[in-house]
């Protein structure tokens, strides 16, 4: 239980009740419902799918009128036909991709991944230049319709990845 002492100021009580309340939320001691145990292994299945480097395999995972949205690298990409050009176009870019989720939590239809992003990928900019590996920490918010996405927005750290590539985003 928090209390509160005469030395602890309520500002740095209010800070630090937040945080414990939020770490209790996340990791709550109950076990996942089935419906939470079935967007567990979705996630799981569809990074899997994603480091396969297959999009149709990937596609499989959303709703036709699907929303991926990510303003780290600034688009937003709606319906599963233009969701399939961006994964074709970006598929040559990535030469490997691996994902480690740290933290997943669910409530109802929606999952809250952070994760670790690790891939090695071309150079666009220069064709002749040796492919370079980066690792940036990531969320994507995933709300899900009858075990498909139907909407994701992903954010990354941008600063490291503009660190390790070089890239200006």
């Amino acid at each position: 239980m928090l209390t509160i002492s005469r030395l602890v100021s309520r500002r740095s009580f209010m800070a630090q009740s937040g945080q414990w309340l939020g770490a209790l939320a996340l990791a709550s001691p109950f076990p996942a419902t089935g419906e939470a145990k079935i967007l567990k292994q979705l996630v799981g299945a569809y990074y899997a799918a994603y480091e396969s480097l297959d999009p149709e395999r990937l596609l499989a995972f959303y709703t036709e009128d699907c929303v991926l949205e990510d303003p780290t690298f600034h688009f937003k990409v709606e319906g599963k036909t233009k969701l399939r050009e961006l994964f074709a176009g970006q598929r040559p870019l990535f030469l490997e991709a691996k994902f480690t989720v740290k933290n997943l939590p669910i409530s109802g239809r929606h999952a809250i991944s952070q994760h670790v992003q690790a891939a090695t990928m071309k150079d666009t900019r220069n064709p002749n230049a040796t492919p370079f590996k980066y690792a940036v920490k990531g969320i994507s918010l995933f709300e899900f319709e009858q075990e498909k996405v139907k909407r994701q927005t992903d954010y990354y750290d941008v600063l490291t990845f503009q660190k390790q590539s070089g890239w200006r985003v």
